[in-house]
């Protein structure tokens, strides 16, 4: 099996070598024009044998060339006494390329024409089966490892220089001298043979002879000339065993029914190549619903086996253009769409889906449109699917199917049996023709058994991979009963995987699930004795079961758009075992009603399962209760209140510092949703712990007249000192070090401090600070700190130190903006012990950069200045508030992770807050994702789906996003649990607790006119 490009002689020439011609050049390559050296080859598009391709390699007659100078010497005369013959030839003395003109007088004159170079192969490319050649790579050699590939025509016409630009010319050569010079070397250098696959999949040549297209990882040096189709393809080397991979295989793709049929339609797509010569296509869309075990990352890692990270699953409401040039890429695989445009059924998008139709029933012409298998991955348009066309498609539900794999973990699995599939496929290549050959003979008088020809295809392509399982590998994948049983449930269309009862499932699970969600429907768990109030909507859950009331299922019958009709609601429920019947269609059950009478309840027994995933985990964690919390349910602990719910009930957490808990708080939600009035209420009751507070406001959210706003004017006015940098200078000297640490300590701690604002520096950028800081400490002077330092900086850069010049540049371009910007701003003599022992318990330190262009690395380093002043002394807790934090260092040595990581040991807490959630991968979503309390407002469109991820919310679940309004807010975190008398994990919805109820009945008043900036604070 070779992997998109087949390659003769691919080696590199190196300095010094010798290449001799091939003695074996067929007679009809004639030299047909000494001028022009070009060869008379017939038909030059033509393929190239071997030994043709071993004689481009042979010289021709080129230099050293004799030929009469036209230039006559008359010595005035006007007679031609004689003519002088010339001769020119290349030299190469390791630095230049000279042409030298030897005359037969004896002179020689010597034109320095190129700076030396090497071409070490000359490549031929064509596309794999094709005559013609397409392309050549000349490649440098050792000493100059550059390489160009040009197409054939300009090759042939000796059109080297604009494509060979790393051949330096030397002043005064002519472009047509270099050209005539790299022809010569041309002339010199080995040539090769490599082909290049047009597309990935399985490209037959000649009779049963057949490879397969992917792209190599080794072959980078002709991406530019692959077509995206081979890109998107690399294959998994196979270094595990064989009987490895198949095991492995097994145990996800034989594990259930659905996952047999997924597994065997993998392998019919690789064998399409062969189905379709004998008249057989897989037409049908397989539309994939996930379930809450395996979710479309799940499903994404089995369909679609390509370079996912820079070919991602394209969604289905691609423009026709894209869905066709799509498909055209795909061959021999699954081609995957990921729908997101049917999770609302009021705002579905039906005409990308026609499309698909269109393009899977073969109605769309003669466009190419690849040879695949599409499947869509989607909660909902497989149905909808189903209703347009119902043989153009095979909805399959994963409601059940359980896969405890991680999502790598069946990529991986996955890729592994593709490449065995493909490897065994070529190696036994006429053995499988004959086979799925004569299988399809053996097929054919039971057509007329299918109801459909689509069927018909489907079921001989699942027998295919049977087949195919069965004799390459002796597995017996499927039972005769098993395989029956697929090809019935497709040939009767009423089945699992193919059923409009399933639309009717899906459709009461939607509805259902968002009464629970919405409130108007409760739960309560199962237990001996229990009270029932017959008029409550309340559902009863016993392990994964649901115990509706009859009235319940009339309301949710009343908003369905599949049916009204109970009767058909119970057969869609009871055909996928949905339904547990014990009494008529009903499961009685015991219990009290109000009154405390004994009374039995005939209720339908239906499974959570295939109702949205938090709802499941709402019944799970029914004890969800254990945190909200009356007035009088409030631990006699410090706690801090969060949220609050409809009932006005409160949810919170304690704070211990003796347990250490992580108390960080991350907040993100988009502008307007109420993000900066949170903080606020946050940075009242912190204070309200007693504990100090340093709020960092370089966006306007913690002015004197915003937190007037949020918080009650006379608790501003008694807690909170305002400082503002631009009226101002920086509160604190930030390059104060205590006078009874070490030199070496205090170097250390001011390169700390620099990297806090410009982040990590290189081993010499690193080794030369220390240097300079050891020449500012041992000679103080009175002009200052970053005085000094840039002093000594540019006493460097003159050479009075013997530092490496670029390594003093770099170093220096990236400390004097931050340097001058803080000399001209202006440092306060203050630590910050002085400065927060003369404030308020509540420090806002605002900025907007005018005076400041570094204003973020400023208080990067001022977070690290305040990390050492609560390491000295950590009685009383420091919480930091930060807006808009995305603009900040998050880097290893940044001192937001330093106090995320270390804080709390100290009793310091960082309170953060941004308008979109950062994914993990980020540094800022890798460090905030520590935060061990996520409190979400409603957010922003960019940041959806990883919230809900965040969250483990399904897409469909997104929607709640937009039911949130001001002040509405998520919380994910460790809070109080009456029940276990500590903080544990959960998920909790509510409203922002206001301040107002612990703090002060003064309440904020937004229309007062407030026309002072507060106490501020000034030096």
């Amino acid at each position: 099996m070779n992997n998109g490009i087949q390659n003769n002689n691919m080696g590199f020439g190196q300095p010094g070598d010798s290449f001799s011609a091939s003695s074996n050049c067929p007679n009809s390559y004639q030299v047909i024009d000494p001028t022009s050296r070009r060869y008379d080859c017939g038909d030059v598009n033509r393929s190239l044998s071997q030994s043709e391709a071993n004689c481009v390699s042979a010289p021709v007659p080129t230099y050293p060339l004799e030929h009469p100078d036209s230039r006559r010497h008359d010595k005035g005369n006007g007679k031609c006494d004689e003519i002088i013959h010339k001769r020119s030839h290349y030299s190469n003395n390791g630095i230049y390329f000279n042409l030298i003109e030897e005359s037969s007088n004896g002179k020689a004159k010597i034109t320095p024409l190129t700076m030396a170079f090497t071409i070490g192969n000359v490549t031929y490319i064509r596309e794999y089966g094709d005559t013609i050649i397409k392309y050549v790579h000349i490649a440098g050699g050792t000493e100059n490892p550059c390489s160009t590939i040009m197409p054939y025509d300009d090759y042939m016409n000796e059109r080297f220089y604009q494509h060979m630009k790393w051949v330096k010319r030397c002043p005064g050569c002519t472009k047509k001298q270099v050209n005539d010079l790299i022809y010569d070397q041309i002339q010199k250098a080995p040539k090769s043979e490599a082909s290049i696959f047009p597309r990935h999949g399985f490209i037959k040549i000649g009779d049963n002879e057949f490879n397969f297209g992917s792209y190599p990882e080794n072959m980078e040096a002709y991406a530019d000339i692959m077509s995206d189709s081979v890109k998107m393809k690399k294959l998994v080397p196979l270094y595990r065993e064989t009987q490895e991979i198949i095991d492995r295989w097994l145990s996800i793709y034989a594990s259930h029914p659905t996952l047999k049929f997924i597994g065997l339609t993998s392998i019919a797509a690789k064998l399409q190549f062969i189905l379709e010569e004998n008249g057989i296509s897989f037409k049908p869309i397989i539309a994939v619903s996930p379930s809450a075990d395996i979710d479309e990352e799940k499903l994404k890692a089995m369909l679609y086996s390509f370079d996912i990270k820079n070919y991602p699953v394209p969604l289905l409401a691609l423009s026709e253009k894209g869905m066709l040039a799509y498909l055209s890429k795909i061959w021999d695989s699954f081609a995957v769409f990921l729908d997101n445009s049917f999770s609302d059924e009021t705002a579905k998008i039906e005409e990308p889906l026609r499309t698909l139709i269109k393009i899977s029933s073969g109605d769309y012409g003669e466009t190419n449109t690849g040879r695949n298998i599409i499947a869509v991955i989607s909660h909902n348009a497989g149905y909808i699917a189903h209703r347009l066309s119902p043989e153009s498609v095979i909805p399959l539900s994963l409601a059940g199917v359980t896969l405890d794999y991680s999502n790598d973990y069946i990529r991986n699995v996955t890729s592994d049996m593709e490449s065995l599939f493909i490897e065994t496929i070529i190696s036994n290549i006429n053995d499988v023709c004959l086979f799925v050959s004569n299988m399809v003979e053996d097929f054919k008088p039971d057509k007329n058994q299918y109801q459909t020809d689509e069927a018909y295809y489907v079921s001989i392509s699942l027998m295919a991979g049977v087949c195919f399982l069965r004799r390459l590998f002796n597995i017996n994948f499927a039972t005769s009963e098993e395989l029956n049983q697929l090809i019935n449930d497709i040939n009767s269309q009423r089945n699992a995987l193919v059923d409009s009862d399933i639309a009717i499932l899906h459709d009461f699970a939607k509805i259902a699930s968002d009464k629970f969600r919405s409130g108007s429907f409760t739960a309560v768990r199962k237990k001996n004795g229990m009270i029932i109030n017959d008029t409550d909507n309340t559902a009863i859950i016993s392990g994964n079961r649901v115990y509706f009331t009859g009235e319940m299922l009339e309301e949710i019958l009343a908003l369905m758009a599949t049916t009204h009709n109970m009767k058909a609601l119970l057969n869609a429920l009871a055909h996928y075992n949905a339904l547990d019947e014990r009494d008529g269609r009903t499961h009685p059950l015991d219990a009290h009603n109000s009154s405390g009478e004994a009374v039995r309840l005939y209720l339908y027994d239906i499974s959570a399962e295939i109702l949205d995933a938090d709802i499941i985990y709402i019944f799970n964690n029914l004890e969800n209760e254990a945190y909200m919390l009356s007035e009088q349910e409030i631990p006699n602990k410090p706690f801090l209140p969060i949220l609050r719910d409809v009932n006005g009930r409160i949810a919170g957490k304690v704070i211990d510092y003796d347990e250490e808990d992580n108390d960080h708080s991350l907040i993100c939600g988009q502008s307007g949703f109420g993000k900066s009035y949170l903080q606020s209420q946050l940075i009242a009751k912190r204070f309200s712990l007693g504990n100090k507070v340093v709020a960092f406001d370089t966006s306007d959210s913690f002015t004197y007249k915003a937190l007037c706003k949020n918080l009650p004017k006379s608790f501003v006015d008694e807690n909170v000192t305002f400082y503002n940098i631009d009226s101002s200078v920086i509160p604190i000297d930030i390059f104060h070090v205590d006078d009874s640490l070490s030199k070496a300590s205090k170097i250390k701690y001011l390169v700390g401090i620099f990297k806090a604002g410009i982040g990590e520096l290189s081993v010499p950028q690193s080794n030369a600070l220390r240097s300079i800081l050891d020449e500012v400490l041992s000679s103080p002077s009175e002009e200052g700190f970053p005085q000094q330092l840039l002093k000594a900086l540019d006493d460097v850069g003159k050479g009075t130190e013997k530092i490496d010049e670029r390594t003093i540049m770099s170093l220096r371009n990236r400390l004097e903006p931050l340097l001058g910007d803080i000399i001209e701003c202006g440092m306060s003599e203050y630590t910050w012990n002085n400065f927060l022992a003369s404030s308020k318990p509540i420090v806002i330190i605002h900025t907007e950069g005018i005076n400041l262009d570094n204003n973020n690395q400023v208080i990067d380093m001022l977070l690290l200045t305040l990390f050492s002043y609560q390491n000295e002394d950590f009685t009383i807790p420091l919480d930091i508030f930060i807006d808009e934090i995305q603009n900040q260092n998050f880097s290893s040595t940044g001192s937001i992770r330093k106090i995320m990581k270390e804080g709390r040991k100290i009793h310091m807490a960082f309170f953060g807050s941004t308008q979109d959630y950062y994914p993990k991968k980020t540094e800022l979503g890798s460090t905030m994702g520590k935060a061990g309390t996520q409190i979400f407002l409603r957010p922003s469109e960019d940041s959806e789906q990883a919230v809900a991820a965040e969250l483990r919310w399904k897409k469909a679940d997104m929607a709640r996003f937009d039911a949130m309004d001001r002040g509405d807010i998520i919380v994910k975190g460790a809070l109080y649990n009456k029940k276990k008398g500590r903080n544990t994990q959960t998920t909790l919805s509510g409203h922002v607790d206001d301040f107002l109820s612990w703090g002060s009945n003064d309440e904020p008043n937004e229309d007062a006119e407030i026309t002072d900036d507060g106490d501020e604070m000034s030096n």
